[in-house]
């Protein structure tokens, strides 16, 4: 697991590292030992994570490879520690379509990706 906190630097340098974290991450559970979902929850405005073709190109990139991506957007409440989860505002990566091979549907089907 990593937990990325932003601390220091400027917006670009934080969005630097968290791509960074986050596909060091994705090559850590390329090991064919590992047989457990994935999941990748990002905390974030959901409209900033779309309009940053990188980010959303490589979370879109992860969704297809069979990652469980999640990017959910905190509202503000007075009631923050438990309503915290019922008030996300979510959008998940989810509606492009799998690649189909002779093992199923899966991240050894994918050869490339390429977003544009």
């Amino acid at each position: 697991s990593i937990y990325f906190l932003p601390g220091g630097g400027d917006k670009s340098a934080r969005r630097n590292r968290m791509l960074h974290d986050i596909l060091l991450w994705e090559r850590d559970l390329e090991s064919p030992y590992y047989h457990f979902p994935a999941y990748l929850v990002v905390v974030s405005d959901k409209d900033k994570v779309r309009e940053d073709e990188e980010f959303s190109c490589t979370l879109r990139v992860l969704k297809q490879s069979d990652y469980n991506v999640l990017v959910a957007s905190p509202t503000k409440s007075k009631w923050t520690k438990s309503k915290w989860l019922p008030s996300l505002s979510t959008y998940t990566f989810g509606n492009e379509r799998r690649i189909r091979t002779e093992g199923g549907v899966g991240r050894s089907g994918l050869i490339h990706s390429f977003c544009y």
